[in-house]
């Protein structure tokens, strides 16, 4: 099969580039010819002219149009396979690919479709004044797009735009990666039920990067460090506790997190690849993910439990479908740091206890949710639109 991968990668690594690329040489290595079509936030220009000239191709992006046309023509894809495309592909995108006659699969990797910032997150709490708007009129008045009123104006005119002109019901199948975000978007979109699927992440057969480590006994943060993340409150309880701690991760609160590292028992790491971030997951003691915000499918989780590491997570969202019991991890209860604090605690006392469970634990989820599990479920989403389009 000839599939076109289509991904606007983020200015700040994170799960969606991760598993994109992921999946990309999973495709490849089951025979399909995958040619990518990219973009990169951080080629756009710090300058008012690049911001401009990025602003205004969200209404049109001519230049995709044209170099898309020239990559359809040449290589004839049977399906196109998009993630993220803000800012610089767009929905642009989708009517190049009409134009083709080529069948739309869009994976929801965050909530870009209801919400301008993508993550229902604003000034510390959750945040739903969109959802239900067809202009999205409030995040231009609190500038929630980039902090930054003409650049939300610019989203939510563009989002209102898109609505009007019925770009998303060129999408042929939409893919989530939790029931629980197929359930919230369900809530607040017409997508039809027979063009929605749920196909939880994988995690690759990556080979472990062995490293010399300097701590042993640690827990370990992995993230985008931004402030949906909740890396702020985790550093303020662990600096408190004798106890290790790493950050690997990068982001807009990549300075103040690094002001942490101050402190004996915390560690802040840059960049890491992903074995060696799997390295240090497959030795850490406890992952712990203190989202603020309703992950769609955290595939941190994932790779954490697939390693044999528990984890402590909150009590919300798509957290809530994977640790159903305390047989994983812990949950903590929302918002609520203290009763992380008490969940950390608690880890760290039954720690023999959970070092005689870490093969169990990653006997089930890498079983679970193992590349050839994705990968059929994909095929048949793939397989479904393709017969639509054959039977017209």
């Amino acid at each position: 099969m000839k599939i076109l991968q289509l991904h606007n990668y983020y200015q700040y690594r994170g799960g969606e580039d991760a598993y994109f690329d992921s999946l990309t040489e999973l495709l490849s290595a089951n025979g399909h010819e995958v040619t990518k079509f990219t973009k990169n936030s951080k080629d756009i220009l710090n300058s008012f002219k690049g911001q401009f000239s990025s602003a205004l191709g969200m209404f049109w992006n001519t230049s995709v149009e044209q170099e898309l046309e020239t990559l359809i023509r040449l290589k004839k894809p049977d399906i196109a396979h998009f993630h993220n495309i803000n800012p610089l592909i767009t929905n642009t995108a989708y009517f190049v690919c009409k134009k083709y006659n080529i069948p739309i699969v869009q994976t929801i990797h965050n909530y870009r479709f209801l919400c301008p910032k993508g993550t229902l997150f604003r000034n510390g709490n959750i945040c739903q004044l969109c959802v239900t708007k067809r202009f999205k009129y409030p995040s231009i008045l609190y500038n929630c797009y980039h902090n930054s009123f003409p650049a939300s104006a610019v989203y939510a005119s563009t989002f209102f735009l898109n609505t009007l002109s019925n770009s998303f019901n060129l999408i042929d199948i939409f893919i989530f990666s939790s029931l629980f975000s197929k359930s919230y978007f369900s809530s607040y979109t017409n997508f039809p039920d027979k063009k929605k699927t749920v196909i939880p992440y994988f995690v690759p057969d990556f080979r472990v990067k062995k490293i010399n480590l300097a701590y042993k006994d640690y827990f370990l943060f992995v993230g985008r460090l931004s402030e949906e993340k909740g890396i702020i409150q985790l550093l303020e309880i662990l600096k408190n506790i004798p106890l290790n701690l790493i950050v690997i991760g990068d982001g807009p609160l990549k300075d103040q997190v690094s002001s942490y590292g101050k402190f004996p028992n915390i560690r802040i790491l840059n960049y890491c690849s992903r074995p060696e971030v799997l390295h240090y997951m497959s030795n850490a003691f406890c992952s712990i993910i203190p989202s603020r915000w309703f992950e769609t499918g955290p595939l941190v989780m994932l790779e954490s439990l697939c390693m044999g590491t528990p984890v402590i997570v909150p009590n919300i969202g798509s957290f809530k479908e994977i640790i159903t019991s305390d047989d994983f991890g812990y949950r903590y209860n929302h918002k609520d740091f203290l009763s992380l604090k008490n969940k950390i605690e608690l880890m760290w006392r039954n720690r023999k206890i959970w070092s005689q469970r870490k093969k169990e634990i990653k006997k089930y989820f890498y079983e679970k949710y193992s590349e050839k599990s994705h990968y059929d479920n994909l095929m048949d989403a793939y397989h479904k639109v393709l017969s639509v389009k054959n039977s017209k």
